[in-house]
């Protein structure tokens, strides 16, 4: 197909971003959790119907292609200066919040274990 038999120039899509409200950035965001949990190898997979990677939840959140134009604009910029040098840089204060929040809602009872595995040794 030539370019002048497309029907859309390269990048077209992006032209006309829609605005999101914070309810669809929550989403994306619960998303890319829910992603790095379940481990796809590309972020398509995850809207798959391929069912090796077929998760139900996935598509009635968010279609696909909005999930990847939001991941493609996504920005965090605080004017804090931040100590922390790195990749982590910009999202380190949603992760620390993520932290914070995780430890505030899980008490360990007192049947908790630990697998040998998960304890490093010396031997």
């Amino acid at each position: 197909m030539s370019t002048l038999e497309r029907p859309h120039k390269k990048g077209s899509r992006f032209s006309n971003f829609q605005l999101t409200c914070s309810q669809e950035v929550q989403n994306c965001l619960g998303l890319c959790l829910l992603g790095g949990s379940l481990k796809f190898s590309v972020v398509r997979d995850m809207f798959s119907d391929n069912p090796l990677y077929y998760h139900p939840i996935v598509r009635h959140i968010m279609s696909g292609r909005r999930f990847e134009q939001l991941l493609r604009f996504f920005s965090v910029q605080y004017a804090v200066d931040n100590p922390l040098v790195g990749p982590m840089k910009k999202i380190y204060p949603i992760f620390d919040m993520l932290i914070q929040k995780f430890q505030s809602l899980y008490f360990p009872h007192e049947n908790l274990s630990l697998d040998e595995s998960f304890v490093e040794s010396e031997a």
